[in-house]
């Protein structure tokens, strides 16, 4: 079978494809980083796969359409994929899916799972395994999910997001519990364990099925102790990462490791040997710096992470705060995820980039909209102020935001460089110049 991909350099569509290959289908595909969108791309193909990036009225789709090709948006072709895997276990949530898909996809390791999954994970790991075992990392966006039968579903939080497709919170909710209603069996954060019958729960709280004690941060990481059902299961269990949330997704990948039978041993040995994701809390390199009150140089280090929920962005920077020099300041370069968002979202977002020493904001990052009202980060810097007296700086131009921080970044400061668009390809500009 030849299948063609429309957008085939998207996170899942690129993984798609490579399954398709290794299933024996002849693949090819279009995208405008790649030879552009053209009816003649779609040649003899037999299927074509779409993503909700390109949409239903790209000129590909439409001409497959009206020629009697079979055409499938990439949500549908995935549940069509995901039949052929003994195993599926997917990984919902608003915040940490990809991060917990990288933990689950270093514990089975040794199973040579297939892998599903957004993010670029810093191991590395073969995307297709064999047909055993599939790690599928399941978006809500557009009821993306309700595609997926799973064997395990994990649901690691359900906080109100993508306001330009969902009417509400209860909307958003009600998408989750389709979405797990769909699965043999459901683990869910015990916070929201309310709102699913007959779920495994996890948590911080001795009142979950799986919880953690003791839990120890470190600059070079997290340990922790794990029980279930009120006894010991894991003990002194390590991770490379920083944060409560961490934690969290931790524990998510260790209830369904535990569930699907896994080794305890060979969970710790995956949790500590899993290195992270590309654009979470990475250190990108660091910056020469001259301290005017020591005259002295020395270094700041800059990070990119792909928080665009005021809610990561808020985890992110209290992770910083208890992580930094004593003499150091956290600077944040933000760059607004999408108009729909940041307007639902403007309050939420001013008071968790208050916990900044520094706040510069770039353009909002349109992703799929249009700006139909004039929207800007000006918004956003006024409501900071408002909310937190502090300045938020707005700059259109990036050579701005880059000079602006030469100036004001000094010894042992952090500077992050923090969305979900192209503001990590800042960051790697500011170290190599």
């Amino acid at each position: 079978m030849k299948i063609h991909f429309v957008g085939i350099l998207g996170a899942s569509m690129s993984v798609l494809a490579k399954i398709c290959s290794s299933f024996g289908h002849i693949v090819t595909g279009s995208d405008n980083g790649l030879n552009g969108h053209d009816e003649k791309n779609v040649g003899d193909a037999d299927v074509v796969v779409f993503t909700s990036a390109v949409g239903e009225n790209n000129v590909e789709v439409s001409y497959a359409r009206k020629i009697g090709k079979k055409v499938l948006e990439r949500a549908e072709f995935l549940g069509e994929i995901l039949k052929n895997y003994e195993k599926v276990f997917s990984i919902s949530g608003t915040h940490g899916k990809t991060s917990t898909s990288g933990f689950l996809a270093s514990i089975f390791q040794q199973k040579s799972p297939t892998l599903h999954i957004g993010g670029q994970l810093l191991n590395n790991f073969e995307v297709v395994g064999n047909r055993e075992t599939i790690i599928c990392e399941s978006c809500e966006y557009r009821n993306s999910f309700h595609h997926i039968n799973s064997d395990i579903a994990l649901v690691l939080n359900m906080e109100f997001d993508h306001p330009d497709f969902f009417k509400d919170e209860d909307d958003y909710i009600q998408s989750f519990l389709q979405f797990a209603k769909r699965a043999k069996k459901v683990i869910v954060n015990k916070k929201i364990a309310h709102h699913f019958e007959n779920a495994i729960s996890f948590g911080l709280s001795e009142k979950a099925d799986y919880y953690a004690k003791k839990i120890v941060e470190t600059i070079h990481g997290i340990s922790f102790d794990v029980f279930f059902d009120g006894k010991m299961l894991i003990k002194n269990v390590k991770i490379r990462s920083f944060g409560l949330h961490s934690v969290l997704n931790a524990l998510a990948a260790i209830a369904l490791s535990h569930q699907a039978d896994i080794d305890k041993q060979e969970i710790k040995r995956g949790l500590f040997s899993f290195n992270g994701v590309k654009r979470r809390h990475e250190l990108v390199g660091s910056l020469r710096v001259f301290c005017q009150k020591e005259k002295s140089s020395g270094k700041a280090y800059i990070y990119t992470d792909y928080a665009h929920h005021p809610t990561e962005v808020r985890s992110i920077l209290r992770t910083f705060n208890r992580l930094k020099s004593k003499d150091g300041k956290i600077h944040i370069v933000y760059e607004p995820h999408t108009y729909s968002r940041t307007k639902t979202f403007l309050g939420e977002y001013a008071d968790a980039l208050s916990l900044a020493d520094e706040i510069i904001l770039t353009k909002i990052f349109a992703a799929r909209e249009k700006n139909t009202d004039g929207f800007s980060s000006l918004s956003l810097s006024g409501e900071v102020t408002k909310s937190s007296g502090k300045i938020a700086f707005y700059f259109e131009s990036e050579d701005f935001i880059l000079e602006h921080l030469k100036k004001t970044v000094s010894k042992n400061d952090i500077v992050l460089f923090c969305g979900a668009g192209n503001v990590d390809k800042l960051a790697k500009r500011i170290v190599e110049s």
